[in-house]
């Protein structure tokens, strides 16, 4: 800081020179002889402030405070003589000086304590102006205006969180920008009082204008980042955006060093009185001494009304006075105080009011008073709430945008980001403001050969381009608008990116889904074909399965008839399992779900794989599921094995190894979430590996196809692992595999595990004669063959058999046998009415009567989802003795 010191008087000069560096050390002193030296200083405008004597011999301290203020009107000029009188006093302080010392031993160390003044109110001076001619140039700079607050300046939202903060506000609490925003205020700042103790957020006055919708002001304790405190004075006021409270704006400043006062007050009437601002001096008696004019005017009262008379006398019944009292204590201590607030003047109605409460020392350090300076600055805080208001308004829109939104100038630099682009690349926006945007989102030294900007620039219209650029990391869809200004020039660009990475994903899921639902829509058909044929093929096949057990039963013995019969009977049973086959693949073959342990069942099928194998492939086993039971049908998850070593050992011509291995597995959250098929939960997981050719790529999309076969003509039907796919979706499980060409393939086969049927299943059947029995059994089928076949089997095991071939021919025979009749055995599908019709007639004339299904496939009218339901007995055809005989004998014994 540098002064300008105007006196022909070398011993005076030296004697101020002398106080002023006792107090400001750092302070340089230029002195001023003669008019050359003064016009030489004000052409060079190089100082801070001008102290001049009254009476030069070659011109006079009015001249020169005409000459400064004429040039440098906010600059602060101090007159410091000893010839003046109380007329000049006023006259000069009414042309703009600053301060009046008298030059004696009792006033002169008075002057630093006047150069600290005259400073401050130049700065505000300084200040007011720059203010005023922001608020001119408001929509264009208002930012800037927000940066030169010295106050600090936080945003926050309805739930405390920092929305902004100036670059004051950062400064004083010690956090950078990005650490301040989305992050709570009262957890950074205020959480703790002086003593250490937790201030709760319910009693929080700064957070109040959220809670009450009201402003408030005050002084409490503010955290700084490194763990430091200091005393803030602020001003909590709520944000309304269309009538809704949404948030608080809050404005204070660091009150824990303010300036004190360093010598004694010049009380003398004729300088403080030409003040506008409010002046008192209040002794440590709290009894006034001292008041300008303008604290007498603004109250109304006399200087006799004033001086000598206690503070509680005068403000007793003042709404503020339990505050002044607590700000002169304070101040008392050693403390100075300063605040904001609305005060009620009987002169001047309601004003708001920079007060400041400073402590007064004497030369002995000792406090003797307070210093209470008030100054009207209503007319700044309403341009400070419209500059603060529209620029709140206007940051809150650009940063609620959730694309990323930019502004740049025809050199592709950042003009402007939105928060979400900041936040975007993970660096402040005041970072990324004249950076390159090919620098920041494409890594390059260069404009981005694919940039739509020069495109908008040169056309004038909006350009939009889709980027996918690995450096970016998100497919984004940009739109470049051009700025126009009132010439018609294109003098900047918009920016508008949408991350558009899930519309791609969810376009790629609606593909699959197509997909997905054309191969069911082909399955679908293919199942409704396969539905249609195998019940009549089923019917032909239990007359020729039952007539040849028949002749088998009455020609035991080794003979020619004997084998050729057997081998009939064997291509019958293989064309069932067929059969079976296309039902599975159909999902119409209704399954009979049971507890099943998988390693047992395995167990038992080692030695048939063994022989189906032969002695060119090594089968082996690694099972591990241990007593982990899933509810399956067994036959068919015996077929899914079968067909699965099938298709490996023809992968093998050469010989090979097939391992098959279990496991109990639990599938979480995280693995469940990228695959097509299971969820999360407990399963046994079954793999069957071969040392095969593999399997070519350009197969695996169709390898669950049904008739798709890579097999030579004639050596495959293309229906096995289709089959395989659909008994295990039945199943509610997952099938995958994975192969490579040359080495081998590995199926894996996910089927969910019940933890509640962890029991012994004995799976063991061992041979024994056909069950008999010599009860009456009533027999309904629309095809003569199947009757007379069942009819036969029926009575070669000793039971009687009443034939019926339509539900109203069954029930005339059930009405005249009825007490005789114990089992009803009847076909679902017939002509006129189905079998499930005549079941539910026969149960409601008597509950005693036992009732077998027996039907070439499943039907809805069994069971539309293809499992049999506990108590539906239910036989599928082809029928063998066996199978019927026990089924029968097993009803009949049925208490």
């Amino acid at each position: 800081m540098k002064i300008l010191l105007i006196d022909d008087n070398r011993f005076d000069r030296a004697l101020v020179v002398r106080e002023i560096h006792k107090e400001f050390p750092e302070v340089s002193v230029d002195e001023v002889l003669n008019a050359v030296d003064l016009e030489a200083a004000l052409t060079a405008a190089d100082f801070d402030l001008v102290i001049t004597d009254y009476q030069l011999q070659w011109t006079t301290g009015m001249h020169v405070l005409h000459s400064v203020k004429n040039k440098f009107p906010e600059l602060p000029v101090i007159m410091f003589t000893g010839t003046g009188n109380e007329v000049i006093a006023v006259e000069s302080m009414k042309a703009g000086l600053d301060d009046y010392v008298i030059k004696s031993a009792k006033h002169f160390v008075r002057l630093p304590f006047s150069i600290a003044q005259a400073l401050e109110r130049g700065r505000l001076r300084l200040a007011e102006k720059k203010s005023a001619a922001t608020i001119a140039r408001l929509h264009t700079h208002r930012e800037l205006i927000l940066d030169s607050v010295a106050d600090g300046i936080l945003g926050v939202d309805q739930q405390g969180r920092h929305s902004f903060a100036n670059p004051a506000a950062q400064r004083m609490l010690g956090y950078a920008l990005d650490e301040l925003l989305g992050q709570e205020s009262h957890a950074l700042w205020h959480h703790t009082n002086k003593d250490g103790s937790p201030n709760p957020i319910d009693t929080c006055v700064v957070h109040s204008s959220i809670r009450e919708e009201q402003p408030f002001s005050g002084k409490d304790l503010f955290w700084r980042k490194d763990g430091t405190d200091f005393l803030a004075e602020y001003t909590s006021a709520p944000i309304y955006e269309n009538d809704r409270c949404t948030g608080a704006v809050i404005i204070f400043r660091d009150i824990t060093e303010r300036e004190k006062a360093q010598e004694e007050l010049r009380r003398y009437r004729q300088i403080v009185s030409a003040s506008e601002e409010h002046m008192a001096f209040i002794g440590s008696d709290c009894v006034f001494h001292a008041v300008n004019d303008a604290y007498l005017r603004a109250y109304n009262w006399t200087r006799d009304t004033v001086i000598n008379r206690p503070v509680a006398d005068l403000y007793a019944n003042n709404r503020k006075f339990a505050t002044m009292t607590a700000n002169l204590n304070q101040a008392m201590q050693g403390t100075p105080v300063r605040y904001r607030d609305w005060f009620d003047f009987p002169s001047q109605s309601r004003r708001y009011m920079d007060v400041a409460y400073y402590p007064y020392k004497t030369d002995n350090g000792m406090i003797s008073g307070v210093v209470v300076n008030s100054r009207d600055i209503t007319d700044l805080k309403g341009q400070e709430d419209a500059l603060r208001l529209a620029e709140q308004e206007w940051k809150h829109t650009f940063d609620s945008i959730s694309d990323l939104v930019s502004v740049h100038d025809a050199n592709y630099r950042f003009l402007k980001v939105n928060k979400t682009l900041a936040d975007f690349v993970g660096k402040p926006a005041e970072e990324l403001i004249g950076k390159h945007c090919y620098e920041v989102f494409h890594a390059l030294s260069y404009p981005w050969p694919e940039c739509p900007h020069q495109r908008a620039l040169n056309k004038g219209c909006p350009a939009t381009i889709e980027i996918d650029d690995p450096h970016i990391g998100h497919p984004m869809l940009v739109t470049v608008s051009p700025i126009i200004d009132v010439q018609g020039r294109v003098v900047a660009t918009v920016h508008i990116a949408k991350d558009i990475t899930e519309l791609k994903k969810a376009e790629q899921e609606r593909l699959d889904l197509q997909t997905q639902l054309s191969q069911a829509q082909k399955m679908e058909c293919i199942g409704q074909l396969v539905g249609g044929v195998v019940h009549d093929f089923n019917n032909f096949l239990s007359a020729i399965i039952g007539f040849s057990e028949l002749i088998l039963m009455k020609h035991p013995g080794p003979s020619e008839l004997h084998e050729n019969i057997t081998q009939i009977k064997s291509a019958g049973l293989k064309s069932a399992a067929l059969v079976r086959q296309l039902l599975a693949f159909s999902r119409k073959q209704v399954s009979e779900m049971a507890p099943v342990r998988l390693d047992s069942l395995l167990e038992n099928l080692g030695k048939m794989l063994h022989r189906l194998l032969g002695e060119e492939i090594i089968l082996d086993f690694d099972l591990n599921s241990g007593d982990s039971v899933i509810v399956a049908d067994s036959v068919q998850i015996e077929q899914v094995i079968m067909n699965l070593v099938v298709n490996a050992r023809d992968a093998m011509p050469a010989g090979g190894r097939i391992h098959i291995g279990t496991t109990s597995l639990i599938v979480g959250r995280e693995e469940a979430a990228p695959l097509p098929g299971p969820g999360e939960g407990k399963y046994v997981q079954l793999t069957v590996t071969d040392t095969g050719n593999g399997i070519k790529p350009e197969d695996r999309p169709r390898l669950f196809e049904p008739f798709f076969t890579t097999k030579g003509i004639g050596k495959g039907t293309g229906m096995g692992l289709a089959t395989v796919y659909n008994i295990v979706s039945q199943h509610k499980g997952w099938v995958d595999f994975e192969s490579e060409v040359g080495v081998g393939t590995v199926f894996r086969i996910l089927l969910p595990r019940d933890s509640q049927q962890q029991q012994n299943i004995d799976e063991q059947r061992t041979e024994m004669a056909l069950p008999s029995g010599n009860e009456t059994i009533l027999l309904v089928d629309d095809e003569p063959t199947i009757r007379t076949v069942i009819r036969k089997s029926l009575n070669s095991l000793g039971y009687q058999v009443l034939e019926a071939g339509s539900v109203r021919e069954a029930l005339n025979i059930f009405d005249q046998h009825l007490e005789a009749i114990d089992l009803l055995i009847t076909d679902v599908i017939m002509p006129a009415q189905r079998g499930t019709v005549l079941a539910e007639l026969v149960k409601n004339r008597s509950q005693r009567i036992k009732v077998l299904f027996v039907s070439g496939y499943s039907d809805e009218s069994i069971d539309p989802d293809g499992i049999l339901q506990p108590g539906v007995n239910f036989l599928k055809k082809p029928i063998t003795i066996k199978k019927l005989s026990e089924m029968v004998r097993h009803l009949l014994d049925i208490d």
